[in-house]
């Protein structure tokens, strides 16, 4: 079943530079990071997929960035989604069409998902948007973990 694409797009839709690390790790961890080109094998852009990760994180807090919901913030989760799900799709030996297609509208559903459930966090809860988007980023950290699991 291909519900692992599907959910490393959401993660995509709630950090789109989230999935790229998770996927390099997972390649490691399996052995397969020289033979899987692009950012899932070895080589400069997988070494700074954490970075941009970890500027992502931190970027997300500030004032002044922009609404995931924007369109060009949302159409570049929507291709970090289908990328994600397309190497999750690959990791698992699954078609990279479907993965991709999972991936994207993963992605759809993690952004306004998550963007809905971090403003009612706020309303509800009190708490500055900032510690409800840290909760939000270990959220995305673990789902992603999950998506990226090793299967038996």
């Amino acid at each position: 079943m291909a519900v692992a694409e599907a959910l490393i797009g959401v993660v995509a839709g709630m950090r789109s530079a989230l999935p790229g690390p998770l996927l390099v790790r997972a390649a490691r961890r399996d052995g397969l990071e020289d033979r899987q080109p692009g950012p899932v094998g070895r080589g400069p852009l997988g070494g700074s997929l954490p970075l941009a990760a970890i500027g992502e994180l931190i970027a997300d807090k500030l004032p002044v960035t922009p609404s995931r919901l924007d369109p060009g913030p949302f159409g570049g989760r929507l291709v970090s989604g289908a990328l994600a799900g397309m190497g999750v799709a690959r990791l698992a030996g699954r078609s990279p069409v479907a993965g991709g297609l999972l991936g994207a509208l993963g992605a759809a559903a993690g952004a306004y998902a998550g963007h809905s459930l971090r403003r009612l966090a706020v309303a509800r809860t009190g708490l500055p948007d900032p510690a409800v988007a840290v909760a939000e980023d270990v959220l995305a950290v673990g789902l992603g973990l999950l998506a990226v699991r090793p299967r038996v």
